[in-house]
């Protein structure tokens, strides 16, 4: 399953991107376009796409930092 609609739409919809603004490879975070009240908005989102709570382990840039990365992890989460 992927997840990288509901990603984009969300980063959007919620966070405010512009569509088209910002590559799917785009370090989000670590470039300083998205914040950490963005960050706290999209925990709550992927926790409700998953279904499930996140452990803290997961939280990481390694697979919050671009919508390529944050599809992947919730692929196999």
């Amino acid at each position: 399953m992927t997840y990288r609609n509901d990603i984009a739409g969300f980063f959007e919809d919620e966070l405010g991107l512009e569509p088209g603004s910002y590559q799917d490879d785009e370090l989000l975070f670590s470039s300083g376009r998205l914040d950490s009240f963005g960050l706290v908005s999209l925990l709550a989102f992927v926790e409700k796409k998953l279904g499930r709570r996140l452990k803290t382990a997961e939280t990481t840039l390694a697979n919050f930092d671009s919508v390529t990365r944050l599809s992947d992890f919730m692929a196999v989460a």
